[in-house]
C-alpha cells in the first residue's frame, strides 16, 4: 500500500530508484489520518499528516504534476485526488463562446477555443 499524503497543497514523497514516489506506511515518519483509497489506482491510499507545523519543505502538488524528478503513480494520485478548474472565465454571446485559460499551476496554458454555432 502507498499513501498520497498531502496538506496544504504540499505532498509527503520518498527518493526511490532515483525518482520521488508515494511512500509506504512505514516509511511516514508522522502520523496520518487514513481517509480513502485513491481511485482509479488500487492500492493507494489518500491521507491527511497529522503535523504540528505547516509542510513548506514539501513540494508543491502544481510543480509535481510536470515534473520529471516523479514516479508516474505520483503524478496519478495528484490527479486522482485534485479536481482542477481549468476554465477560469466563460464569455457568452450569441454567436461566440470565449473560455480563458489558467495562468498558474497545472492549467497553465491549458485553454479552450470559442467555437462558433448558432445560438437559440
Amino acid at each position: 500500500m502507498r499513501y498520497y499524503v498531502e496538506s496544504d497543497g504540499r505532498v509527503f514523497l520518498v527518493p526511490r530508484e532515483g525518482l520521488l514516489d508515494l511512500p509506504t506506511k512505514d516509511e511516514l515518519p508522522f502520523d496520518v489520518e487514513e481517509i480513502a483509497s485513491l481511485a482509479p489506482r488500487a492500492g493507494v491510499l489518500f491521507a491527511v499528516p497529522r503535523l504540528d507545523r505547516h509542510p513548506e519543505a514539501w513540494p508543491s502538488k502544481d510543480d509535481l504534476v510536470a515534473s520529471a524528478c516523479v514516479t508516474p503513480l505520483v503524478r496519478e494520485a495528484i490527479h486522482a485526488g485534485m479536481p482542477r478548474v481549468v476554465v477560469e472565465a466563460l464569455c457568452i454571446d450569441r454567436e461566440r463562446i470565449l473560455l480563458v485559460r489558467g495562468s498558474r499551476g497545472f492549467p497553465a496554458g491549458f485553454s479552450g477555443l470559442g467555437r462558433r454555432r448558432k445560438m437559440g
